[in-house]
């Protein structure tokens, strides 16, 4: 290999390294982006910020990789738990992955269920 070619190759593994180290983090809009909480986390990746702007959301979330997500207010972004998709002792965010942080919602769910604001 000659070396414009190495030089070229190893610029091509520090960009996809720092990439997915979350080094460049992307933010993700919904619904402007995605028109669902659980779309946005499944098209994201570890690092990246999803905004969640005002409105009603009826889902049941899984957050299963490094992400924050974020709502525009308490008093303005809801979550509605999907009572069809809720499973006994899963409630409001299922979170499976390490450094989610949660914020600026209210989560309301169904009977028996508190109504957590983040």
């Amino acid at each position: 290999m000659d070396r414009k070619s190495f030089v070229m190759f190893a610029l091509c593994v520090l960009i996809l390294g720092a990439w997915a180290t979350g080094l460049w983090a992307a933010d993700i809009y919904v619904p402007a982006d995605y028109t669902t909480i659980q779309a946005a986390i499944d098209a994201a990746n570890p690092g990246d910020t999803i905004f969640v702007a005002p409105g009603t959301y009826n889902e049941r979330p899984v957050a299963n990789k490094s992400v924050t997500i974020t709502g525009t207010g308490a008093d303005e972004t809801y979550v509605i738990i999907d009572a069809g998709a809720a499973t006994s002792g899963s409630y409001g965010f299922s979170v499976t992955a390490d450094n989610v942080t949660i914020s600026n919602l209210t989560l309301v769910g169904d009977t028996g269920l508190s109504t957590p604001r983040y």
